[in-house]
């Protein structure tokens, strides 16, 4: 049991490289004025933090790289919500469609 305990990943890994892949095939139906700026600096920003994540996993130090792992999350969360090109493709990258239901 122990043994496959080791080998089994973190779910906050897991649903983070799955977030990645469902970023990388939405981001393709970003309207082309947008699709490469926007598309990378979300694609880039959520690599960062998978990053983080595994880099926290494996070290003694957890806090600070979690607290940074957050801070890149919400960031991430702002600029898609606060932005003002953020409408202009908010149907493509609807929550629901990664099946995340808001309010």
């Amino acid at each position: 049991m122990a043994d496959r305990n080791r080998y089994e990943e973190l779910v906050v890994i897991t649903k983070t490289y799955d977030l990645i892949l469902w970023s990388c095939n939405h981001t393709s139906r970003l309207p082309r004025n947008h699709r490469f700026v926007l598309g990378e600096r979300i694609e880039r920003n959520l690599y960062d933090l998978l990053e983080l994540l595994i880099r926290a996993k494996y070290s003694r130090q957890r806090q600070p790289l979690l607290e940074q792992a957050n801070l890149t999350l919400e960031i991430q969360a702002c600029q898609g919500r606060g932005s003002p090109r953020a409408n202009a493709f908010s149907s493509p990258l609807a929550a629901s469609s990664y099946g995340v239901h808001t309010c």
